[in-house]
């Protein structure tokens, strides 16, 4: 009895749908793109995603906000990353836009809590 309940539960359990694969360039960024807005297509992050990364011409400028950058402005990582200091701080306008790494944000002349993106 017990084992035609469970053939019978089994088999009114519907099949899990099939996922049709992705398109590679559904995914991939588009190169051509990329390049026209001065881009670099590379892989980022543990993943080896590849993701159109540019670059800020403003690198390493000191800053107080990321309003003053092209990208964010961020604690100097050589000086004071993994712990900023407390209170007002200034920082660096970051050198491009991949995501990967730790980095803490200033904003309004204060330094945020680093975050880690892998």
């Amino acid at each position: 009895m017990f084992l035609a309940l469970l053939l019978g539960v089994g088999g009114c359990a519907s099949p899990t749908p099939a996922t049709a694969p992705v398109p590679a360039a559904a995914v991939l960024p588009d190169a051509a793109q990329c390049a026209n807005k001065g881009g670099q297509i590379r892989p980022v992050c543990r993943r080896g995603t590849p993701t159109c990364v540019l670059a800020y011409a403003d690198a390493g400028r000191t800053c107080s906000d990321s309003s003053q950058c092209q990208g964010r402005c961020v604690v100097d990582r050589e000086n004071e990353l993994p712990a900023p200091a407390a209170g007002k701080s200034t920082g660096v306008c970051e050198a491009d836009s991949d995501p990967c790494g730790c980095s803490a944000e200033v904003i309004g002349g204060v330094a945020q809590p680093a975050r880690c993106v892998d």
